[in-house]
């Protein structure tokens, strides 16, 4: 996980501090300054140490599941050699145990992470025109993260290893001056990127716009050259051969897009998820061909896959304008999740 190159301290006592650093050698905390029977009246301590501890003292009360802690070690990268006596057993057990399981981070952004009800309240502040955004349909199919995660996985064979999330995920073109690519749903392993596009209503609503008549808008075009060469410089790793007049016919946000998947990794996938309902279904054979087509325009090599994440869906709450779908989404669902399947493009 991305936040444990932060140094966290654990206080066993005002003068005694112990660093739980993943390149420093740790002692061991005191056994006589913390036990099983003084969890709650230990000394006042940083959040991890009295988080670790209230998670220790849940499960030996048995009023918390194991898994709880699994997930707050995994995340504070704790390991036997700073537990106290006592919990050595236990903690030698759970760390073996969290080989098995996937760690997952929820973002919004670049990095903190977020439990999924806070990552909604973050959604809660963005501005949308209806529930009918792409974005409300994107939020409640991932509120059931891990499930989705493992099937995304599984068609994509990648390994259930250690991934974060970043929602509004940011790629700035370092060249020229322009906006940054937000891509809906970045997910990061280790050599890896996963781009997730959304789309609902729009590729109902809304025309393409290719590159060509991108750069033909506004008064800079040296600056619009300058940003889509950067763009270029991102893909061209990915692809067998980048033809400039070719790549003016592909939209513009599908080719950002793909450039921000291609950054700082070895393998990239783009995704989109292509929600439907009665209202827009007739939609979407044409905009999978219309994705193909920039496939083929763009020349993939080896190193680059796209998908069309189909995902039927049906609306559970009503439009208002005066109702946010975000806040009521942290107690029902909004949208129901139907059939869905992949193709390869």
């Amino acid at each position: 996980m991305q936040l444990c190159r932060k140094k966290h301290v654990l206080t066993t006592s005002p003068q005694q501090h112990i660093i739980a650093s993943p390149h420093k050698s740790r002692k061991a905390i005191s056994t006589k300054r913390i036990g099983t029977d003084k969890i709650k009246n230990a000394p006042q301590v940083c959040c991890l140490s009295t988080r670790l501890r209230s998670l220790l003292a849940q499960i030996y009360s048995n009023k918390s599941d194991i898994c709880k802690l699994s997930h707050y070690l995994s995340g504070a990268k704790v390991i036997p050699r700073i537990a106290t006596s006592y919990f050595d057993v236990l903690t030698i057990y759970i760390c073996e145990k969290l080989k098995m399981i996937m760690n997952i981070d929820l973002h919004f952004g670049h990095p903190n992470s977020y439990d999924y009800e806070t990552l909604i309240d973050q959604f809660s502040g963005t501005k949308i025109n209806s529930i009918r955004t792409s974005s409300v349909p994107l939020v409640q199919f991932w509120k059931n993260t891990e499930k989705h995660l493992y099937l995304l996985f599984d068609t994509l064979h990648l390994p259930a290893k250690d991934v974060a999330l970043c929602f509004e995920y940011p790629t700035k073109p370092l060249k020229g001056k322009g906006k940054s690519s937000m891509t809906d749903l970045m997910i990061i392993g280790q050599d890896f990127k996963i781009a997730i596009e959304a789309k609902f209503t729009e590729y109902v609503k809304m025309n393409s716009e290719p590159i060509s008549t991108w750069l033909q808008k506004g008064d800079n075009q040296k600056n619009k050259e300058e940003v889509l060469g950067y763009w270029k410089e991102l893909v061209s790793p990915f692809s067998k051969q980048l033809d400039d007049s070719v790549i003016k016919n592909i939209d513009y946000q599908f080719f950002h897009r793909t450039a921000s998947a291609c950054k700082n990794v070895e393998k990239a996938y783009v995704v989109y998820q292509i929600f439907y309902d009665n209202q827009t279904k007739n939609g979407v054979a044409d905009y999978k061909s219309e994705l193909m087509t920039y496939v083929k325009l763009l020349n993939p090599n080896q190193k680059i896959n796209f998908y069309a994440w189909e995902i039927e869906i049906g609306q559970l709450l009503q439009d208002n304008i005066n109702t946010d779908p975000f806040f009521q989404m942290r107690d029902r669902d909004v949208y129901k999740i139907l059939n869905q399947g992949f193709t390869k493009l």
